[in-house]
């Protein structure tokens, strides 16, 4: 996909802060994204003593999905658009809490794009140490697209 790299998240998703949860992209293409974020203490969600709860990967597997749709809106030359979590699928995760100093790595790819408007992807969740993944959550994501607006 090009100039991926040069594109900051919040250029791709409606979400700002302290709801934009997503740091950077990593590495892109036209049917899978993955990016990272690192937890802080003044990380949305941190609880102190505990962390960020391991839910939250549902959010941030979400914000993945949507930063890959508007990577491919881009790719297009169209604006991107909303999309809603519809469900999760078998969201599994070996943690309870993400904690501080956690850099997260959410692995994202389309799985099924129809022409209604839902897509379906296999997310999952890289806890990262210098060169090593270790990955701790898993789930498939089904988003609905909303229909674009226009001035008529």
């Amino acid at each position: 996909m090009n100039k991926w790299h040069t594109l900051a998240i919040a250029q791709l998703i409606p979400h700002r802060p302290p709801m934009l949860l997503l740091d950077r992209i990593i590495e892109a293409d036209f049917e899978y994204v993955i990016v990272e974020t690192v937890i802080r203490e003044d990380s949305t969600f941190y609880q102190s003593g505990c962390g960020v709860p391991a839910l939250v990967g549902i959010e941030y597997m979400a914000q993945a999905a949507a930063t890959l749709g508007g990577l491919q809106a881009t790719q297009g030359g169209e604006i991107p658009i909303l999309g809603y979590l519809l469900g999760t699928r078998k969201y599994y995760c070996s943690l309870t809490w993400f904690k501080a100093g956690d850099v997260l790595r959410v692995f994202c790819k389309q799985k099924f794009r129809g022409d209604s408007r839902l897509s379906t992807f296999t997310c999952r969740i890289a806890i990262c140490k210098s060169d090593v993944e270790n990955v701790v959550a898993e789930s498939e994501l089904k988003i609905y697209k909303s229909p674009v607006k226009t001035d008529e």
